[in-house]
């Protein structure tokens, strides 16, 4: 299967601060949810319950010590998850050139620090 992104994917297991799903009638549902990766076009998430395709998901994580970004997301994609979960991908909506900014910094210090990882386990090896 070709990935069509084109932005970079970090891996991660992120629980963020909050995530609700945005009914059709403007109630906040709560999810309980974890996002697995994070581009600047989108996340995968697992959730607690599956959701339909078009459902708008409110998720507010930490991008920095004391600064939090708070996005919405259409659900594009769902398939089953482990246990009663389903797996969801979503992509961002109505994001702002600042918030696209800060989480683009968000997701290059995730990418720092996997491959500081990486570099301490191999001198650890060597």
């Amino acid at each position: 299967m070709r990935d069509r992104r084109n932005l970079y994917r970090a891996s991660t297991c992120l629980a963020p601060l909050s995530a609700v799903e945005l009914t059709p009638e403007r109630q906040l549902v709560p999810l309980n949810l974890l996002i697995l990766n994070i581009s600047g076009g989108g996340m995968l998430c697992q959730v607690n319950r599956e959701l339909e395709l078009g459902t708008i998901v409110q998720v507010t994580f930490r991008v920095r010590d004391l600064q939090t970004l708070t996005v919405n997301a259409r659900v594009v994609h769902v398939s089953p998850g482990p246990a009663c979960d389903s797996l969801i991908g979503c992509r961002f909506v109505d994001l702002s050139h600042a918030d696209q900014d800060a989480l683009v910094g968000f997701i290059f210090g995730l990418q720092a620090a996997a491959l500081r990882m990486r570099w301490d386990r191999r001198g650890a090896a060597e």
